[in-house]
């Protein structure tokens, strides 16, 4: 009995020290805060405006993480943090994407007429690549300073 109240208050302390290191309107998970950018704006506004409160689109790392977003989103589209450059696709923190590791929909990335260089989280809680100047909502993320 001991032992699962010790490991129950652990996880309630890991919980609510998690939750006071983000910002108000900011959402804890797994050492990073993420908000929910329910502006539309196109690819590059919606970064800037991750920027301008010190972060980035969201960089999606795990199985984990894209439930974590699956959970904490609705039915819109949101953009997040990958773009095709003339190298491939790169996350905003300049990471080799490799499409074999993503949660793509069926058959995408397609670069549907060329010109789908983009990636946003859809409806079906998958991705999909689009035109950068489609107006979509945005999940920022910032990594957690981490306190010893």
């Amino acid at each position: 009995m001991i032992i699962e109240n010790s490991m129950l208050c652990t996880q309630t302390l890991s919980f609510f020290s998690e939750r006071q290191r983000c910002d108000s309107n900011w959402r804890a998970f797994d050492g990073s805060c993420y908000y929910i950018v329910t502006t539309k704006k196109n690819w590059m506004e919606t970064q800037t405006i991750c920027k301008a409160m010190s972060n980035d689109l969201v960089i999606i790392t795990s199985e984990k993480e894209q439930n974590f977003l699956e959970s904490i989103t609705d039915d819109s589209y949101f953009w997040i943090g990958l773009k095709r450059d003339g190298n491939g696709w790169r996350w905003v923190d300049g990471t080799l994407h490799y499409l074999s590791r993503g949660f793509w929909y069926k058959n995408e990335p397609n670069n549907e007429a060329g010109i789908e260089n983009c990636v946003h989280m859809w409806k079906e809680k998958k991705w999909n690549d689009n035109v950068c100047n489609v107006q979509y909502k945005a999940i920022c993320e910032k990594k957690m300073a981490h306190h010893v």
